[in-house]
């Protein structure tokens, strides 16, 4: 009797998982992430450490509605710099020789789009004509994670992980581009704290083929902060 309990207690507990509808559980991960706060930041400077082997690089990143970005990550005193204006993007990266800037294309500048929107993506998808469904649940870390299916405009498709108790993003699967070759980018946020309302992850690790290739440590997010427009003009670059 104790079994046939366990049992039918198992296929309630399944059965509420798989009968979520995508806009249920959109949105409690959104009243989690305080995205009604997130609506009312006109402006974000975040600080952070890169961590890639025995290197330590740090990180500064500017982001003004609407839809401006920069990034700025300095090693042995040489920065990379990225700049989104809204439409246009470009990169300085003197680890290459060239201290040019380089107009970004492509999935370059699709990144860069993505990185320049302070709203969540659960949000805005519909804003950029993507598609996101829910598939179901899949096993990882020993929990059933909720899956979301995204695809962008140019049909690039990526599956965002959801905590089903905590609803957070903890596992996201996209390909991208590095060196000419398509490849799989596993993406882990964690250690998720609020402030002012508004969560975020504190830690954020990268794998390529299973492999810890880039992780990454937030000392602050800081709300309001109105950095200059002048920080994310793009040249007129040829």
């Amino acid at each position: 009797m104790i079994k046939i309990f366990s049992i039918f207690l198992v296929l309630i507990l399944v059965g509420g998982i798989f009968a979520q509808t995508l806009d249920e559980i959109i949105t409690k991960c959104l009243d989690v992430a305080g995205q009604e706060k997130l609506t009312k930041v006109e402006s974000m400077t975040i600080k952070a450490k890169i961590l890639q082997g025995a290197m330590e690089i740090p990180l500064i990143v500017y982001q003004k509605r609407p839809m401006k970005y920069r990034s700025e990550a300095t090693v042995q005193g040489m920065t990379l710099l990225q700049v989104y204006d809204g439409s246009k993007g470009y990169m300085i990266n003197p680890f290459t020789g060239n201290l040019q800037p380089m107009v970004l294309k492509g999935d370059q500048l699709e990144q860069l789009k993505d990185q320049a929107d302070i709203d969540n993506i659960l949000l805005t998808y519909k804003k950029w004509n993507y598609h996101l469904a829910y598939s179901g649940t899949e096993e990882m870390e020993g929990m059933s994670a909720l899956v979301l299916k995204l695809t962008k405009a140019d049909s690039a498709v990526s599956k965002i992980y959801i905590d089903p108790e905590n609803y957070v993003p903890v596992k996201v699967i996209s390909k991208m581009q590095i060196q000419g070759v398509e490849r799989e980018i596993e993406s882990y946020p964690s250690n998720y704290k609020y402030i002012e309302g508004i969560l975020f992850p504190f830690a954020y690790e990268q794998k390529i083929d299973g492999q810890t290739f880039m992780q990454m440590t937030f000392e602050s997010f800081e709300l309001n902060t109105n950095p200059p427009d002048s920080l994310f003009v793009v040249p007129e670059l040829k």
